[in-house]
């Protein structure tokens, strides 16, 4: 179907058919293009205001894209407990970060190797539950209290 002009219901127009955008299979869209992009004007200027000021996040620390963006970023992190050094500029907490920047000593990670001694039988044993009876790793890592991938090793040797 050829269109000339098309009706307008959200600016009450009738406008001819190069005022409208065009969807692939060549019928215009239900609005024309003034009214889409003030909609889209409006959407964008919304989404402005929800992301603090900006839709842009800055790429470093302490640079913002307005005075609304920092007062949000400012309220944010207040609100989860960092006060802010202005001699330094460094956000802080107690426990995290020293209020001179240097980060708290954490716990170091020690990865838990709680593996059990297998001897050659119970590997004997799980090649037959596997290969012969048919028997899932995950249930025979559960018979044996060790993990899934342990006895995937087990059979790989």
């Amino acid at each position: 179907m050829e269109y000339t002009t098309r009706y307008c219901k959200y600016c009450d127009e009738t406008k001819p058919i190069t005022e409208w955008y065009i969807h692939k299979n060549g019928a215009p869209y239900y609005k024309c293009r003034s009214c889409t992009r003030h909609d889209e004007r409006k959407r964008r200027n919304k989404n402005i205001e929800d992301s603090c000021g900006s839709m842009f996040v800055p790429l470093n620390a302490g640079v913002f894209a307005d005075e609304q963006q920092k007062e949000c970023v400012h309220s944010i992190l207040n609100s989860l407990g960092f006060r802010y050094n202005e001699d330094n500029k460094i956000w802080w907490k107690d426990g995290y970060r020293k209020e001179d920047g240097t980060f708290v000593k954490l716990r170091p990670y020690k990865p838990k190797l709680n593996r059990k001694k297998i001897t050659m039988e119970v590997i004997k044993e799980i090649y037959r539950l596997y290969y012969e009876e048919g028997m899932k790793k995950v249930n025979i890592a559960r018979e044996l209290g060790v993990s899934d991938t342990y006895v995937c090793e087990l059979l790989k040797k």
